[in-house]
């Protein structure tokens, strides 16, 4: 039992969060194949892995833990992906990548993660090409006890829509786990 809650029950909304990863951000790429596409906050390369493995382009991955960098890295070349996948240090906020390069940034269970998810999203959409899509899926604060993290740090689905629409993003698609658990995001970088 953690905190009250039984580890089944736990386990079971983790297994939901993944299930609506498979179902909606990565079994639907929406033409990601040949596209350069940015992973954010990879923390241990599985989501560029899988990303590596959809697109014919370059995955690029930014986490700023060096020990995740590490561990990504060795993830990266037992998968056999080191030619497609490049990860470098950096922050969300402050993405060391060009203007106007990405057709999509794709985040994995990290937005809970960044210091300003604000300021993140106007780099996401900074570093996007017209047009450019942004995906993601993640935990909502019903899920954040099993991350063992505040709940204030995990956004609700409805201020993730509002932050994206801030910053100029048009959100087409977002949907919530049958538990409650996890939600996903896909929204446009809207014309300037």
């Amino acid at each position: 039992m953690a905190g009250g809650v039984p580890k089944s029950a736990i386990t079971r909304r983790l297994r939901g969060f993944c299930k609506l990863k498979v179902s909606n951000i990565f079994s639907r790429p929406d033409g990601w194949i040949g596209k350069h596409v940015l992973d954010v906050g990879t923390g241990r390369g599985f989501s560029a892995i899988f990303l590596a493995r959809l697109v014919s382009g370059r995955v690029y991955s930014v986490e700023p833990d060096e020990k995740q960098i590490e561990r990504a890295k060795s993830e990266i070349r037992k998968a056999g992906k080191l030619r497609m996948i490049k990860i470098v240090k950096g922050c969300a906020e402050d993405l060391p990548c060009p203007s106007d390069y990405f057709d999509v940034v794709a985040t994995y269970g990290s937005l809970h993660d960044f210091e300003d998810i604000r300021r993140a999203f106007k780099e996401f959409n900074r570093v996007l090409k017209e047009d450019g899509m942004y995906a993601a899926v993640e935990p909502t604060p019903e899920l954040a006890e099993f991350f063992k993290e505040p709940v204030a740090g995990f956004p609700t689905p409805e201020k993730v829509r509002e932050l994206l629409h801030d910053s100029n993003f048009l959100v087409v698609d977002l949907v919530k786990s049958e538990d409650n658990s996890s939600f996903f995001v896909k929204a446009y970088k809207r014309k300037a």
